[in-house]
């Protein structure tokens, strides 16, 4: 006699057999202790200057330019910058890091 020889001679109980272990997983699988989504604190730097009476091409060209050269793109995630004179607006994101602190 082989091991599939009992389901196949009762297939009501392999039916419930199966019903009941698909209940089991439902109820397992809802009470597992996993959060969907991991908390994440990203870092990131925010900065506001403000040049009185400047333009928005002045802006642009003597404060905003040289925040863009100071942090290089390569390090940084997402960089945003919103220019309304006479204040600038910047805001860098940078990956979090996979080492530990010790």
């Amino acid at each position: 006699m082989n091991f599939s020889a009992p389901f196949v001679v009762r297939p009501l109980a392999t039916t419930l057999l199966m019903i009941g272990v698909t209940l089991l997983g439902l109820v397992a699988y809802a009470l597992l202790p996993i959060a969907g989504v991991p908390q994440v604190d990203i870092p990131t730097i925010r900065g506001t200057a403000t040049l009185p009476g400047a333009n928005a091409e002045i802006m642009a060209t003597s404060v905003a330019t040289p925040l863009e050269q100071m942090l290089p793109l390569s390090v940084v995630t997402r960089q945003d910058i919103s220019v309304s004179p006479p204040t600038i607006n910047h805001q860098d994101q940078f990956p979090p890091s996979r080492s530990r602190r010790r």
